[in-house]
């Protein structure tokens, strides 16, 4: 796994963690639910703009319990935060919409623990706008329209050079696809809305735009 294996080693625990995504709309807003189990971690992303902000107390606030951690990818490495009792998150981290983290349920938590992304559908007004995508070194990103895609249709994957590696968390480890030299990419997972995963760029930096893959403007 080259370099990705030391940098995913900080959360790579055999855990249980189950993914559950859905995403409604109404008028311009729109939200997408996850859950985690306890022990549990999920690999995320917000894929809607919270109309309040893209800090955690804003993105998720009290909608997990007290002890739970939440790992935010700052291009290096994680910067980690928890919900304390007092004080929500502490440090209360900012996200993108598109930017990746780790949500971790504490193990002797009694059940699984839901939560969603709300906020506004990205261009809803304005079809065929863009997200700007820049990978240097690892990242770990994720899709950022509220929509499940194949991971080889997104403009990342197809910016990508011969030799650059994926790895999907699948709940314990990671499942791993490597673009190759001829037949492009050996392994192609649809992505749910809002999971996230990691980008190696060997290659070297990739610069793109995901193109909003939906047109919700009024007739």
């Amino acid at each position: 796994m080259k370099k990705v294996a030391s940098v995913l080693a900080i959360v790579t625990i055999l855990a249980a963690a189950a993914i559950a995504n859905d995403i409604r709309s109404i008028n311009t807003v729109g939200y997408h639910t996850h859950t985690v189990s306890p022990g549990g971690l999920i690999l995320v992303t917000p894929t809607v703009d919270n109309l309040n902000g893209n800090t955690l107390d804003d993105l998720i606030g009290e909608q997990l319990p007290n002890g739970t951690d939440i790992f935010v990818w700052n291009g290096t490495t994680w910067d980690p935060s928890e919900n304390k009792l007092i004080g929500g998150w502490v440090p209360n981290l900012t996200a993108s919409r598109g930017q990746g983290m780790f949500i971790r349920l504490e193990g002797s938590e009694p059940g699984d623990a839901e939560f969603s992304f709300t906020g506004e559908v990205p261009e809803y007004r304005n079809g065929g706008g863009t997200t700007d995508v820049d990978v240097a070194g690892i990242d770990a990103l994720g899709y950022p329209y509220p929509v499940a895609i194949d991971f080889t249709s997104t403009a990342v994957a197809q910016a990508a050079a011969t030799g650059d590696d994926a790895f999907f968390w699948n709940g314990g480890g990671y499942d791993s696809a490597e673009k190759k030299l001829i037949g492009g990419w050996d392994a192609n997972p649809n992505l749910a809305i809002g999971e996230a995963f990691f980008l190696q760029a060997e290659g070297g930096p990739i610069n793109t735009e995901e193109v909003q893959p939906y047109d919700l403007s009024s007739p």
